[in-house]
């Protein structure tokens, strides 16, 4: 079981199940480690980029993932688990249309608006040219590029 506590494991998890092709599975981790917990003050949205060896190992999964989403754009499942990724490597353009795909699925809409306002206050900030860290209440905003957690 995952420790409720650690913020980072949640998605670290949901990451394993992605870098292992079980898109299902790793879609309803996301969505576990999306919705905020009514005993911690915040939550975090996290993108464990770190835990490749190298960026390569993660553009090929990514990839897989993107030929599945061309053999089956109606599987909400997958466009919540493109857009993530998509936001995670700094694509926050290409991220939207997945993203928007995906919460036409209800059980998506809770992490799909988190993912969404994490979408636009990166845009936000790179229009506006701020440093500032980015943090709300329902999530916490990665650098553009994270290089890990």
């Amino acid at each position: 079981a995952i420790d409720r506590d650690d913020r980072v494991a949640p998605f670290a998890y949901a990451q394993a199940l992605f870098a292992d092709g079980r898109y299902h599975d790793a879609a309803e981790a996301l969505r576990q480690a999306l919705v905020p917990d009514p005993t911690q003050a915040s939550r975090g949205v996290f993108y464990p980029r770190g835990l490749y060896k190298d960026e390569e190992t993660l553009y090929e999964h990514i990839d897989s993932l993107m030929d599945q989403v061309e053999n089956s754009p109606q599987e909400a499942d997958l466009q919540l688990l493109m857009g993530y990724h998509l936001l995670g490597i700094g694509e926050v353009d290409q991220a939207l249309a997945p993203l928007q795909k995906a919460g036409q699925e209800p059980k998506n809409a809770q992490a799909v608006g988190l993912l969404m306002d994490l979408a636009h206050r990166i845009t936000e900030k790179t229009a506006t040219g701020k440093a500032e860290k980015l943090e709300s209440p329902a999530s916490q905003a990665p650098d553009p590029d994270p290089e890990g957690v």
